[in-house]
């Protein structure tokens, strides 16, 4: 799993992102006392917010921004998810009170070899990221080659 966190200057520094591609995208952000979480599958496009483990907001989408807005305590927040790369996998969430950037996260996971503890390249890390991809061109390259031959009688 890639992890990077980046500081908005936030004032209670509570910043807190994973990403991965079985696991998606999980963000936290402890503001107001509370813990504001969000998870966005890399796969299906579901994205949940939830406040203090309790849903407040789902949807499904495959856009490069979402929006999710809800209130909590009277307060109004909303949380932007962006997808800012795909090559790179740079996502960056960020997290609004009242209409006002009061955190954000950024998220890159572009070293798919580099393990994230030791900072050193693994041709094993490598291999686990990549295996998904190979076996989808597996069985895409197995499906074209039987529905040719179906198709052609042989």
């Amino acid at each position: 799993m890639s992890q990077q966190d980046t500081d908005t200057d936030a004032p209670n520094g509570g910043e807190r992102i994973e990403t991965g591609l079985r696991k998606g995208i999980r963000a936290y952000f402890d503001v107001d006392d509370i813990t504001i979480g969000f998870w966005g599958s890399t796969w299906s496009g579901r994205e949940i917010v939830t406040v203090e483990d309790r849903e407040v907001s789902r949807s499904r989408n495959m856009r490069f921004v979402s929006e999710h807005e809800f209130s909590h305590a009277g307060v109004d927040y909303r949380i932007v998810f962006r997808v800012l790369s795909l090559w790179r996998g740079e996502v960056r969430i960020e997290l609004y009170r009242n209409g006002e950037l009061i955190d954000s996260d950024q998220a890159s996971n572009s070293q798919l070899g580099i393990d994230p503890k030791t900072g050193e390249f693994s041709w094993r890390r490598l291999a686990w990221k990549l295996a998904p991809f190979f076996l989808v061109g597996m069985v895409a390259g197995a499906a074209g080659a039987f529905l040719i031959d179906l198709l052609t009688g042989g």
